[in-house]
């Protein structure tokens, strides 16, 4: 199974759908930016908070 399979399995059993939709996108935004690890958990993590908001 490939990464962004095993990624998305998880986040289905989590029930984190908007980590599952948004963090390949948002991997290349972050590594376009140099950004860190726990600046891309982050805004991970935020956008999951809105959606549920």
């Amino acid at each position: 199974m490939l990464l962004h399979e095993q990624i998305g399995h998880l986040c289905d059993s989590l029930k984190l759908s908007s980590v599952a939709a948004s963090w390949p996108s948002l991997a290349e935004q972050c590594i376009a930016q140099e950004k860190s690890y726990g600046e891309f958990l982050r805004a991970l993590l935020e956008s999951e908070q809105q959606q549920r908001d």
